[in-house]
């Protein structure tokens, strides 16, 4: 992974932070204000930032309150570990973004895994394997606390937008914010669920930081396929970011294949990103 190539920010960054604790209270903001802990320092020296100024953060109790509530079926629930959060507010955008990874303890293959069709074209790709993990970013308005959208993996680490996101209330009194996913077996990717409402995970999964896991998740190579812009850069995918994987990689080309071949949740997958 390069290391980040950031222009000079528009304020210093202790003049950000100040402005930012000014912010907080407001009390529209206050939803979205660092809840008792103070903000994570996490290092810039390898992080792929596409030229923005990014603060992260890791509070645990305000990431909480913008995670998904999934629709899981038993299988899933015991592949579960948790779900691992961080945020990002930059000077550059809008919106503070809530990033949210899934980690299973493994992905099954899928039946069509079994069809002549796919074998012929995959016969050393099943796409099963050890660990998955399964990306969600929420972004919300740090003035009114409110979600605007929602990008989150809906065919293989391709995204899915959502926009006018059907939501639950949580933490945050009188306010709905969390949003609603269905969690598509066996593969662990998303569907928006409209008309059910998802449970929280957290109840009987682990809910972490990120942050202090991504270098040990860099180290065992689970994102050695991916494109650093996306892991890194949650509003890439508002701009020219199209996957979570590297484009000229075979998970890349392969979800494509999938897709234009009807296989592995295609029919869930229509109105997924694929450029």
């Amino acid at each position: 992974m390069s290391d980040s190539e950031s222009h000079p920010p528009p304020t210093s960054r202790r003049q950000y932070l100040s402005k930012a604790a000014v912010t907080a209270a407001v009390p529209g903001a206050a939803l979205t204000a660092a809840v008792g802990k103070a903000a994570a320092e996490i290092d810039d020296y390898d992080w792929s930032d596409d030229g923005d100024y990014i603060e992260r953060t890791d509070d645990l109790d305000e990431i909480r309150a913008y995670m998904p509530y999934l629709r899981i079926s038993p299988d899933s629930r015991r592949q579960l570990i948790g779900l691992y959060g961080w945020k990002a507010q930059s000077p550059d955008h809008d919106t503070d973004a809530y990033y949210i990874w899934a980690r299973y303890t493994h992905q099954d293959a899928a039946a069509d895994d079994l069809t002549l069709l796919d074998r012929a074209f995959s016969v050393f790709a099943s796409d099963s394997h050890l660990w998955d993990h399964e990306p969600s970013i929420i972004y919300v308005d740090p003035q009114t606390g409110e979600i605007e959208k929602a990008v989150v993996t809906g065919y293989h680490h391709f995204p899915l937008e959502i926009t006018n996101p059907t939501l639950s209330e949580g933490e945050i009194e009188g306010h709905e914010t969390h949003l609603n996913l269905n969690v598509v077996d066996p593969w662990h990717h998303y569907t928006h669920d409209r008309l059910e409402n998802g449970v929280d995970v957290t109840n009987f999964a682990r809910f972490e930081s990120w942050l202090e896991h991504r270098d040990s998740w860099i180290d065992n190579g689970f994102y050695e396929n991916s494109n650093p812009v996306a892991i890194d850069n949650p509003w890439s995918f508002l701009e020219d970011t199209h996957s979570w994987w590297a484009e000229g990689t075979w998970d890349y080309r392969a979800g494509k294949w999938w897709n234009m071949l009807g296989l592995r949740g295609a029919d869930d997958a229509t109105n997924v990103r694929f450029d």
